[in-house]
């Protein structure tokens, strides 16, 4: 199992390394991206003023919070970003193109993910990331430590790594009905902007629907508590993040060694 991992995990660094070449080729681009990442975190900045405006109070959630929370939110879908791949499945099964992936000495799934990763939106969103927070924490004057920062970004990597095994989940219905524009809905969750809200607004039973059904709360709600020591339930929200986490991969490799049983390599 360990020398698995190692391998694997060599070999994300080896397509991390070709993506690089692929993303800096034209740096300019890579630039416009990340200024076009900090705007979309202003606007949503830019909103909540606009909210508060007619309040002083958003549930719990005080203006300067939910900056936190916007830039968690923004942040989140440019990490997704890493797992881009999940996404394409549905073309690559209809037009049979994932027989490269099989005839190599690694899991086909994963190779295919690996190799449609974007790299330089995963990396404009860890920049961003990192210049917003700083600046957000030095004016707003948040009490923070070393170890909710932390914790809060392995927060934000599960809720990331949960809702990319959702899109690869529903990615292969496609062994079985074919290419659906339907499907397309789903694998694109960050149309429905669910992440910018804090959750605990919303009903209990609605509330219960984003941590369990559809965990976008680990995308922006949970690693801005933590990340602001609103949460004395650090623990629990980890190991329940990792339960959910656990499901979901055992859910997706039944799936795929079912799926892929019923796969036809291009031409048959």
């Amino acid at each position: 199992m360990i020398v698995q991992i190692r391998r694997h995990f060599r070999l994300i660094l080896n397509y991390i390394d070709i993506n690089w070449k692929n993303s800096t080729e034209y740096r300019k681009d890579f630039i416009i991206l990340f200024f076009d990442f900090i705007v979309i975190t202003l606007l949503s900045i830019i909103f909540w003023r606009a909210v508060f405006g007619n309040t002083d109070q958003l549930g719990n959630w005080q203006f300067e919070e939910l900056v936190i929370l916007g830039i968690f939110g923004s942040t989140s879908w440019a990490l997704s970003d890493f797992f881009a791949g999940a996404w394409q499945l549905p073309e690559k099964i209809t037009q049979g193109a994932l027989d490269k992936y099989l005839t190599k000495p690694i899991h086909p799934l994963f190779a295919a993910i690996m190799e449609s990763m974007q790299l330089e939106e995963t990396c404009k969103g860890v920049l961003a990331f990192t210049l917003l927070s700083i600046v957000a924490s030095v004016k707003y004057n948040y009490s923070i430590t070393i170890t909710n920062v932390l914790l809060s970004i392995v927060i934000l990597v599960i809720g990331v790594c949960i809702i990319s095994l959702m899109r690869i989940f529903f990615s292969l219905f496609t062994f079985w009905i074919g290419q659906s524009n339907g499907l397309n809905v789903i694998l694109h969750l960050e149309d429905f902007n669910f992440e910018r809200y804090p959750i605990d607004i919303f009903g209990k039973y609605l509330k219960y629907l984003l941590t369990w059904c559809i965990p976008v709360g680990y995308l922006a709600t949970y690693p801005t508590v933590i990340f602001l020591r609103k949460s004395e339930n650090n623990l629990i929200i980890f190991l329940l993040g990792v339960l959910v986490l656990a499901t979901w991969f055992i859910i997706v490799s039944f799936l795929w060694k079912r799926g892929i049983k019923r796969y036809e390599a291009n031409g048959g």
